[in-house]
């Protein structure tokens, strides 16, 4: 997607996935969650997906997900996407 404003993009980034089991404990798909990690936190729609282990969620790459991870690089230029520990919790306040 060229234009990172589009609403296309925020459809495709703004989100944060986890199993069914974990989903009922926060709301239902389509609703707002905050993530809330040691370096920041972002309010994102909530998807459902089976493949994800109990407790673990997914963001993917963009600006919501570089929102909550170590901005250090240890000199790779890539942050660190994989086991940062996060709070999640239901929230009204708007994604976008």
């Amino acid at each position: 997607m060229k234009i990172k404003t589009s609403s296309d993009y925020q459809d495709a980034t703004a989100y944060c996935e986890l199993n069914s089991k974990d989903v009922k404990q926060l709301g239902k798909p389509g609703s707002t969650i905050k993530v809330t990690t040691a370096h920041g936190e972002v309010v994102v729609k909530l998807k459902e997906n089976n493949g994800n282990p109990d407790g673990l969620a997914f963001i993917p790459m963009g600006p919501w997900a570089n929102a909550v991870v170590d901005p250090d690089t240890k000199g790779c230029g890539m942050p660190g996407f994989k086991g940062i520990p996060a709070q999640i919790e239901a929230t009204s306040e708007r994604y976008f």
